[in-house]
């Protein structure tokens, strides 16, 4: 058995992981009501899945704002992106993919006051939701409030 969803823009790993499992759960109900005799696994197409760690994390500015965004969605909230600033690594809560007018081409330059990054093919990233090394996350104003990151710094 099988059933599909929509996955928003916004939806991150662990409110994908919350919808899935109450379908899953129903979805288990039916199977075990109309098992079927086992079946043996083919052994093509079988593949191994590494765990990801802590280092595989780091955002790389020359990818595309798109796929940045689904990689920050995908590990929230079990795993953090983050980049190195000033000695410090800043996690990435949440971010939102903008227009970007190509006007600044070199990756890791903050566009404007908004913590806009210029990413990979020409397009942009902003970061939305951000944590600093042993504080809560926050807001990207409330971020910036207290942590300046200006405009044409390189991340």
């Amino acid at each position: 058995l099988s059933e599909s969803i929509d996955i928003p823009d916004d939806m991150n790993a662990g409110q994908l992981y919350d919808q899935l499992s109450a379908i899953g759960a129903d979805l288990t109900l039916k199977v075990l009501d109309n098992m079927p005799a086992p079946q043996p696994q083919p052994e093509e197409g079988v593949t191994y899945a590494h765990k990801i760690l802590k280092e595989d994390c780091l955002l790389d500015w020359n990818k595309p704002a798109e796929e940045l965004h689904n990689f920050i969605r995908g590990l929230y909230p079990y795993l953090k992106a983050y980049f190195n600033y000033k000695d410090e690594q800043i996690k990435v809560i949440s971010s939102s993919v903008v227009p970007h007018d190509g006007s600044v081409a070199e990756v890791g330059v903050v566009l404007d006051d908004q913590l806009t990054v210029c990413c990979g093919q020409k397009t942009a990233l902003r970061l939305d939701c951000l944590q600093r090394p042993g504080k809560k996350p926050v807001s990207r104003e409330d971020f910036l409030r207290g942590y300046v990151i200006a405009k044409g710094e390189h991340l």
